[in-house]
């Protein structure tokens, strides 16, 4: 399953560097009465290791997922991996929000799909089904006589 996959990506052998400042904002609030920006700002806490594999793991369980025969990671996979991993210090509200949107993405397409059925078909399929939902059968159509491929008069066959 999907969760497998992601457990196999992060085992407990798997070296997970987090550098020090992979930090999320504190809820603690200033009692002093004028605001300081260094304050507002450098107020943070360490994210946890446990906070950022969950939120990795969300993004695996996001991505289309790969063959057995495919075990190296995907560029995209590499690439979420090393920024999570980096010293950068990409807060973790920054990622959640990625993640969200990841999520509202894929749940947008999937609801495109189920409710304009032939948004990827070709006009011909589109006109046959619409007709059918209605009781009707499309007509066959003939090919001309006289064409390249000396098929002659007769039913077009796909």
């Amino acid at each position: 399953t999907l969760g497998d996959k992601a457990e196999s990506e992060l085992s407990s052998t798997d070296v997970f560097a987090l550098p020090e400042f992979f930090k999320v904002k504190s809820s603690k609030r200033q009692h002093h009465s004028h605001v300081n920006s260094s304050n507002i700002y450098g107020n943070y806490t360490m994210a946890t290791p446990t906070k950022l594999r969950s939120i990795y793991r969300s993004f695996l369980r996001e991505m289309p997922s790969r063959s057995l025969s495919e075990r190296s990671r995907s560029p995209l996979q590499k690439r979420i991996r090393n920024t999570i991993a980096s010293e950068s210090g990409t807060p973790v509200e920054q990622a959640e929000q990625f993640l969200h949107y990841v999520k509202a993405q894929r749940m947008y397409a999937t609801l495109l799909e189920r409710y304009n059925p032939g948004m990827n078909m070709e006009e011909e399929e589109r006109v046959r089904l619409t007709a059918r939902r209605v009781g009707m059968e499309l007509p066959e159509e003939y090919a001309i006589s006289g064409t390249d491929d000396g098929s002659g008069d007769g039913p077009k066959r796909q």
